[in-house]
């Protein structure tokens, strides 16, 4: 096995500990389901977006993403809108309560990565941040977007 292949499996099983850690850090503050607050996320990255564009993005079914979506709506979290120039396309967007809850989530994800990254040197932040956005560049590109 060459070293690139071993750092792969390294990553693959290290990837999905960080994760949990890191969910269960604080960034899981609410009782708003993980599935929920990426959608919720994903129109805060958008201000709006439609379901269609969400389903193409995070690969998951329109059934899926519209009873998460209708779960969100309940919830007054998100907020269902005709589009003004096709009436047939429905816009999502964040309702106030939604921007208070995506607020706190990042306030909280600060200061969870802060507490992380002080335990680094300041080299070890950089270099960690450079990777971080190159990595994203590299499946950004993957997946179109």
């Amino acid at each position: 096995m060459d070293r690139v292949e071993q750092i792969v499996k390294e990553i693959s099983m290290l990837m999905p500990k960080m994760m949990r850690r890191m969910h269960r850090g604080n960034i899981a503050y609410s009782d708003i389901p993980i599935s929920q607050l990426t959608i919720m996320m994903a129109v805060a990255e958008q201000g709006t977006t439609q379901a269609t564009k969400l389903c193409k993005e995070m690969k998951v079914s329109a059934p899926s993403i519209t009873g998460i979506v209708d779960r969100l709506v309940r919830t007054k979290y998100i907020r269902r809108t005709p589009d003004k120039k096709d009436r047939r396309v429905i816009n999502l967007t964040l309702t106030e309560k939604g921007q208070r809850e995506i607020k706190t989530l990042r306030d909280r994800m600060c200061n969870r990565w802060k507490s992380i990254l002080m335990e680094l040197t300041p080299e070890d932040r950089e270099v960690y941040l450079s990777l971080m956005k190159k990595i994203l560049v590299i499946l950004e590109k993957e997946n179109g977007s």
